[in-house]
């Protein structure tokens, strides 16, 4: 059995972690501890509707279940009805319409070039619209993350960001460190670490 490191960390470390960036002067979160696995599961916290396994088999996360048109042209996702933003606002599926249509729009992350719209057709149900078959689709949804409609600016979000996930933003230093705190109101399993810490140093 090869060593646990963050077996390792829990005993000696306790409920606090340091993770230290080397590089360049950052300025905005989304460039931080891209090599950090830690800190790139729990900085960028916008979930995503479903994720895959180590087998590579797509599982739920915000989704519940889908399913898929006949000619591969209409997906539909229901989702969970239990989940909070960092923010205290509770997520829906007019949120994920946004969130898709935003990214379509900007072009940014999964290539979403054959979704014609992104509908939330209730609460908790959202309808995706394709412009040409496309049975590749569901890999895209794994890829967007959910972020709120309401308080959403494309030009201010990496300063302040807002998710759904185990951690949310707490404090940011602008070339010194990022603080994340502990989501309470997160969905899934508690994460074991109260607070992290993101240290950027130069090399």
């Amino acid at each position: 059995m090869g060593f646990d490191y963050y077996a390792w960390m829990k005993r000696h470390v306790g409920h606090h972690i340091n993770c230290v960036y080397y590089g360049d002067s950052v300025n905005d979160p989304d460039d931080v501890c891209i090599e950090c696995e830690t800190c790139n599961e729990v900085l960028f916290s916008a979930e995503t509707l479903c994720l895959e396994d180590k087998d590579n088999n797509f599982v739920n996360d915000l989704a519940t279940d889908y399913s898929i048109s006949s000619d591969y042209k209409t997906y539909t996702v229901n989702i969970r009805d239990d989940v909070k933003f960092t923010d205290g606002s509770k997520l829906t599926a007019k949120d994920v319409a946004f969130s898709y249509n935003t990214a379509k729009e900007f072009g940014e992350g999964a290539d979403l070039s054959s979704m014609t719209e992104a509908k939330a057709t209730s609460d908790t149900q959202i309808e995706f619209t394709l412009d040409k078959a496309d049975s590749t689709f569901i890999n895209k949804l794994t890829d967007v993350g959910i972020v709120p409609e309401a308080n959403y600016n494309n030009e201010t979000y990496g300063q302040n960001p807002i998710g759904s996930g185990p951690y949310k933003f707490s404090q940011w230093d602008k070339g010194q460190q990022v603080i994340l705190e502990r989501n309470d109101d997160y969905y899934g399993k508690k994460p074991y670490y109260s607070k992290i810490t993101n240290l950027f140093l130069d090399r």
